[in-house]
């Protein structure tokens, strides 16, 4: 029997994961890189390592060729992706998986589920901010259930870098860099800070309040603890936003 044009592409393409796997991310740290706007690729760049097991997300492969990266998965439904682009991968050895477009969970969220699901490390999220605020909103509130998996996932965009925290976390940063802290949950209490301008001591922050916004690195190191529910902790992306003064002091020089 002689399949239709259209629907032997696709049988092909429901193949492919059977005759290209790649090497499992079982344990190692996982870079998805999303279909989302990049401006410079320079500034995303330097959060990718030679190690990382790489997964682009159905129109995420144009952006990970910019980035000159090697892409161990595709996955997606291809609606932002030209099947014979994902066709030419066949025995490359990139495992492809395709799916349906009428379906209940994004791209993006499908291959964070694989990655989590596959015994990652660690996730890191890239192109998952810019474009649609829909799908940029939806990608951060992804990180909550994720997180009490057990696997940390951080959300790096052009400007921003996003991370989860329900019990603390430790950052290195330079003086003066923004850092934000917003609540996930209606409220995060027991909030104590350390090695920032504006501190806090067993605070508070809610829903509906701005408290949190803008508040900066004052040396190199910096702590957040809580006790109780979770935060959104945004940084400024310290390789796209150069190097500014702390609030009342003069200019920075050599940082």
């Amino acid at each position: 029997m002689h399949l239709p044009p259209d629907r032997r592409r696709r049988d092909e393409i429901a193949g492919m994961a059977a005759r290209t796997e790649g090497p499992a991310p079982a344990g190692r740290r996982v870079v998805i890189i999303s279909n989302g706007q990049v401006r410079d690729v320079s500034s995303v760049a330097p959060f990718i390592r030679s190690s990382d097991y790489v997964i682009a997300v159905d129109g995420g492969l144009k952006q990970a060729q910019r980035l000159g990266v090697r892409v161990h998965m595709l996955l997606g439904d291809f609606d932002s992706l030209p099947e014979k682009e994902a066709l030419k991968l066949v025995g490359t050895g990139v495992r492809v998986m395709r799916y349906p477009r009428e379906k209940d969970q994004t791209d993006t969220h499908l291959a964070l589920e694989y990655a989590v699901r596959s015994g990652a490390s660690e996730v890191i999220m890239l192109a998952a901010l810019g474009g649609r605020i829909d799908h940029a909103l939806a990608n951060l509130w992804l990180l909550p259930a994720y997180h009490s998996a057990g696997c940390p996932v951080t959300v790096v965009g052009d400007d921003n870098i996003v991370h989860l925290v329900k019990d603390q976390i430790s950052m290195h940063g330079r003086p003066g860099e923004y850092v934000s802290l917003l609540p996930v949950t209606p409220e995060a209490r027991g909030i104590t800070t350390s090695g920032l301008r504006y501190p806090l001591k067993n605070g508070t922050l809610r829903w509906g309040e701005s408290l949190g916004i803008s508040n900066e690195f004052l040396s190199e190191h910096a702590r957040i603890t809580l006790t109780s529910g979770m935060l959104f902790v945004i940084r400024a992306n310290p390789v796209s936003n150069p190097p500014r003064s702390p609030a009342g002091e003069g200019e920075l020089h050599g940082v």
